[in-house]
């Protein structure tokens, strides 16, 4: 199963997503920026392959890092983005 978070954030929409791993063990989380008006640029996709204890917080830290990439300023030319993983295992909450 998966769950699903959206957002409206600083004239962006940020569409989150936490899913089970594939082994079972842990959630992980991808997420999808666009601009939301007035402009045709792409949807940008960012994964992490860090691992959360439960969807809930997975989804959680998709939308804090999708908040970040919006302050930081971001690609958005429609290019996938690896997200670096901060450590192996899983994370506490």
């Amino acid at each position: 199963g998966s769950l699903l978070m959206g957002e409206h954030y600083k004239g962006h929409i940020i569409d989150a997503k936490a899913y089970e791993r594939a082994d079972g063990k842990g959630s992980k989380y991808e997420f999808y920026i666009h601009r939301e008006h007035g402009s045709y640029g792409a949807v940008t996709r960012f994964f992490s392959e860090t691992t959360y204890s439960t969807q809930e917080e997975a989804v959680k830290a998709a939308l804090a890092a999708a908040k970040q990439k919006v302050d930081q300023g971001y690609d958005d030319s429609g290019a996938v983005e690896d997200l670096p993983t901060p450590d192996k295992g899983v994370t506490k909450g």
